[in-house]
């Protein structure tokens, strides 16, 4: 935007407005725009985007606004339901950080945690050493069966947990 020309004022209102929507955009509260979810791309359309569904996860691109979306057909904002958490995320990697700075985190544990999921899928299909004759099976995800107490809650409504850093 430097090269084209904008001056300080636009770039730090641009800055400023895609922090903010970045923020409501991946936090985990029900903010519903209703036909305003024609122009902007805020959690109730962005949540779609991030479906385990490849179908429903290839929408939704627009950074701020959905108008490019609108225009080539990829807005996706089903009205007969909406997304549960449990249908969010990266499919084939069950253990990822179901938490904020977990997820900041993951970078730095990406190994172990792509290791998992290869570990986990070899379970699922029975072929790690010693479970060959084992029945396979698949094992609920830890977020899905750990209580946490909530000690804060965050600026977005998340809530911040003692094992907020140890999630995998």
């Amino acid at each position: 935007m430097i090269l084209l020309g904008c001056g300080r004022q636009v770039l730090a209102l641009f800055t400023l407005s895609t922090s903010v929507i970045g923020m409501f955009q991946h936090a985990n509260i029900q903010l519903r725009l209703g036909p305003r979810n024609w122009i902007f791309s805020m959690t109730e359309l962005h949540r779609w985007h991030h479906s385990r569904d490849k179908r429903e996860g290839n929408s939704n691109y627009g950074a701020n606004l959905i108008v490019w979306d609108v225009l080539f057909g990829t807005r996706f904002l089903p009205e007969e339901r909406e997304l549960d958490p449990e249908h969010i995320g990266i499919s084939n990697m069950p253990n990822f950080p179901q938490r904020y700075l977990g997820q900041l985190m993951s970078p730095f544990n990406w190994k172990r945690l792509r290791d998992s999921a290869r570990d986990q899928a070899a379970v699922v299909e029975g072929h790690l050493e010693g479970n060959e004759n084992r029945t396979p099976h698949t094992r609920q995800p830890h977020f899905l069966h750990r209580k946490t107490e909530a000690r804060t809650s965050g600026p977005v409504g998340m809530q911040l947990g003692e094992d907020i850093l140890r999630d995998p």
